[in-house]
């Protein structure tokens, strides 16, 4: 699991002709993906504490500390990433 939100997380189509980069990166006080997905947020003792579809997820209120975001895109790829505030 990467350990910082940014960084891309490219997958090979499946045809292994090209890359399509699906990611997360922190914004500020927002995740942003690459494109419309689900995405879901948890403390690192498992607890779902949000849990929003599109693109944008804000993390203003929350506490600092470390949390696992839990993404998904319509093809169903999904990708975990660990990150702190």
């Amino acid at each position: 699991m990467p350990s910082l939100v940014g960084s891309e997380m490219c997958i090979r189509d499946r045809h292994g002709t090209t890359d399509e980069c699906f990611y997360v990166r922190k914004e500020g006080l927002e995740l942003c993906a690459s494109e419309e997905c689900s995405m879901e947020l948890y403390t690192v003792e498992g607890k779902q504490i949000r849990r929003v579809q599109g693109k944008k997820m804000g993390v203003s209120d929350l506490d600092k500390g470390i949390y696992i975001l839990k993404a998904i895109n319509s093809d169903g790829i999904v990708k975990n990433t660990k990150f702190s505030l």
